[in-house]
């Protein structure tokens, strides 16, 4: 017969998230065993999300980049999952005003102290900065990285000018998971530190996102209301243009009408179907796109957080309380993660 299930009252599971938040000490061991245990030795990744509150009593909660797109304060979480089990290895909260960049030096720190040190961190786009990159190269940290690098770096678009005709040609074509890509290295400087480049093509996914962007774009052309001032033109965006395309509408003052800012289109367009990668180890190609395209593990695991375990909402009063019933989620996506593992290969 099944063991019987002892059930909590709401007092109850408040009473134990607080105990758990108090006591740091044993939270921390437990952070320890469970690396030990994990041994991750290939690498991880690493990524960040943003947890809503109403709460106006914890000093974390405060207003910032909400990656939900909600218009409330929040907590912001890191988590690091092993690249090869996929499952979470290690969490910390910090600050909802804190940037992603900021939080990748204190997750360093962290992982250091846990003595995780001779393994290949693999970042999303958002943590790309020149700051991070030289954080990561220092001596004393000797982090491997794999950081695919943002557009908005004046050296990265330099780059996709440099080799665009290079991989134009057949010779840099090859076959990945039936798709046609093309590949050539090159090196990019931050400041002292040299890093090498994996700068890849895919002209199929270029033609797709460029027939999106322009359809979208000009449906949305088609319902331009005529705007009197550069006020009306404010509300008309707001309104009416989903945000990641107000950028690429303009108001011109002498004619007192919107047009579309072709500059920001035919930068954005230049890019399209390039993806560039900067690392300080020496691997293959099909290496590098193997860990660019599980780079989604951290996503799938705050997926179940928010959708599967009812975690989008803080809904705790206290500092104390938020503490321990984040460590009761992190160990729930432990166990939700295995148990799904063990399903699919069953």
């Amino acid at each position: 017969s099944l063991p019987q299930v002892k059930q909590l009252a709401s007092c109850g599971i408040s009473t134990l998230y607080e105990n758990l938040g108090r006591d740091q000490k044993s939270r921390d061991r437990f952070m320890t065993e469970w690396i030990k245990r994990q041994n991750p030795i290939e690498g991880i990744y690493y990524d960040i999300t943003s947890i809503s509150s109403y709460s106006t009593k914890i000093d974390f909660i405060e207003w910032g980049y909400n990656r939900d797109q909600e218009s409330l304060p929040q907590i912001n979480t890191g988590i690091v999952c092993d690249m090869k089990s996929g499952l979470p290895v290690y969490y910390r909260t910090h600050p909802g005003s804190i940037v992603d960049v900021i939080t990748l030096r204190n997750c360093i720190k962290y992982l250091q102290a846990y003595s995780l040190r001779d393994i290949i961190m693999i970042l999303d786009r958002g943590f790309c900065s020149t700051a991070n990159i030289l954080n990561m190269s220092l001596k004393e940290n000797q982090i491997k990285f794999i950081q695919p690098l943002s557009f908005s770096l004046k050296k990265v678009k330099e780059l996709i000018v440099k080799n665009k005709k290079e991989l134009s040609k057949t010779s840099t074509a090859f076959i990945y998971n039936q798709e046609i890509l093309h590949h050539v290295t090159d090196k990019i400087t931050f400041e002292n530190t040299l890093c090498m480049v994996h700068v890849f093509y895919n002209e199929k996914a270029e033609l797709d996102q460029r027939h999106k962007f322009l359809a979208e774009l000009l449906e949305i052309e088609k319902s331009i209301a005529p705007c009197k001032s550069k006020t009306e033109f404010d509300s008309f965006l707001q309104n009416h243009v989903p945000k990641k395309y107000q950028q690429y509408f303009k108001w011109t003052t002498h004619l007192k009408r919107i047009e579309k800012d072709m500059l920001k289109i035919d930068e954005y367009l230049a890019n399209l179907g390039f993806f560039l990668m900067a690392t300080n180890e020496k691997t293959d190609k099909i290496t590098m796109l193997e860990y660019y395209r599980n780079r989604d593990t951290a996503e799938k695991i705050f997926d179940v957080l928010k959708n599967e375990m009812d975690g989008n909402r803080l809904r705790v009063h206290s500092g104390y309380n938020a503490d321990g019933k984040l460590f009761v989620k992190f160990i729930s996506l432990i166990l939700y993660m295995h148990i799904s593992q063990k399903m699919k290969k069953a």
